[in-house]
């Protein structure tokens, strides 16, 4: 039902997600595609979603997605911010109108478009999964 450019559908193998992820960006490499668009299969996307991300022109630009099952839910935009001298932290981006392009610091996996450009300017591995629990406000 998407409104879809010329495409490929890249599938890879069961691991987790750090793997399924590197996996993924090095099919669409080796295929030479132009963008990626990783998109969480359990969401509810428009019909102009690939469209519109591909309208901004930008390295990686995302859908806001929500998590959660029951309101309230978390918007997943978060901007870094200090909490002293040796710590980081995020607090959650809540003030923005729909339909308005946000910069962020961090946010959710679930709907991102990455121009392949990036994957060529950083070394592999592009995603590794830390246990490292993030500071949140």
């Amino acid at each position: 039902m998407m409104e879809k450019p010329n495409y490929i559908y890249v599938q890879t193998e069961v691991g987790g997600i750090d793997v399924l992820r590197n996996d993924i960006v090095a099919k669409a490499l080796e295929e030479g595609c132009s963008h990626l668009l990783l998109c969480d299969a359990d969401q509810i996307y428009p019909v102009n979603l690939v469209t519109k991300l591909l309208s901004h022109n930008l390295p990686v630009v995302g859908a806001r997605r929500s998590t959660g099952v029951y309101a309230p839910f978390d918007s997943l935009i978060l901007r870094k911010v200090e909490i002293d001298e040796r710590t980081n932290g995020y607090e959650s981006i809540d003030d923005w109108e729909e339909g308005e392009v946000l910069e962020c610091d961090a946010t959710g996996g679930g709907c991102l478009m990455y121009n392949m450009d990036v994957f060529r300017k950083i070394p592999y591995p592009w995603f590794e999964f830390k246990k490292q629990p993030a500071v949140r406000l």
